[in-house]
């Protein structure tokens, strides 16, 4: 809750079954999970690398927050996946 600066880092690999309206964000909540605000850039609903990428976000909001918390929010019905490791929150 000190933190100046907070980073969110993850690796991820999503795969859309063609023709569906599937689609994954990150999403953060400032207030305990009261509301939730999408990352910008952080949405995703285009197949990636199967062998994953690395994504990196600064979260301005986060800063100075002690109530801080991160979800990952996948739509979808009968659709492929999204796999999210190595998940890291970072401040300094």
């Amino acid at each position: 809750s000190g933190a100046s600066t907070v980073d969110l880092s993850f690796i991820h690999m999503f795969q859309e079954f063609a023709g569906e309206s599937d689609y994954a964000e990150v999403e953060v909540s400032t207030n305990g999970g009261t509301t939730w605000t999408p990352i910008s850039g952080a949405n995703y609903d285009a197949d990636m690398n199967v062998a994953g990428e690395t994504a990196n976000f600064t979260i301005p909001a986060a800063a100075g927050s002690s109530q801080v918390q991160f979800r990952f929010h996948y739509f979808g019905d009968n659709d492929w996946c999204w796999f999210v490791d190595t998940v890291a929150v970072t401040g300094s």
